[in-house]
């Protein structure tokens, strides 16, 4: 026989074999499931921790490309109105210009084409000059044209 101490009062009992192993699996079973709610309960709480952390980093990835899709909203309504500023700004310039009419376009290429005539380009002089002055010597080949 067993005997077995009561914890508030200090009495002691005696217990047989079957009566022993009864109070034993009742305190066992007790103490897991104490032990099965508390391990519960961590991994409640971790599986918690894990789900706000994966949320934390899913909405700071968003904001992100949110804020990266902002820039480049930016970007490109900064380039549409430089884009715009200038269309206006030729209108305008066109505006003030006055229109030349066809006459005096073709007034003006005539008069540039009457100045090629007159001035010789540096190639011919230099041949001039060579061929006044040395005929039997050849001219050195320039790999940039002459300016």
């Amino acid at each position: 026989m067993n005997e077995i101490r009561c914890p508030h009062c200090g009495k002691v009992f005696q217990v047989d074999e079957s009566g022993y192993a009864q109070l034993l699996k009742q305190v066992r079973d007790a103490e897991f499931e104490r032990d099965m709610a508390e391990r519960e309960r961590l991994l409640d709480a971790a599986h918690k921790s894990a789900v706000q952390a994966a949320e934390t980093r899913v909405r700071a990835e968003g904001e992100r490309a949110l804020a990266e899709r902002d820039g480049k909203i930016a970007q490109l309504q900064a380039q549409l109105e430089r884009k715009d500023d200038a269309v206006s700004l030729a209108r305008a310039t066109a505006e003030r210009e006055p229109r030349r009419s066809a006459r005096q376009v073709s007034a003006q290429q005539s008069r540039r084409k009457s100045f090629r005539g007159v001035w010789p380009s540096v190639r011919q002089r230099s041949q001039r000059w060579s061929s006044s002055l040395l005929p039997r010597m050849p001219l050195p080949r320039l790999n940039k044209p002459l300016r």
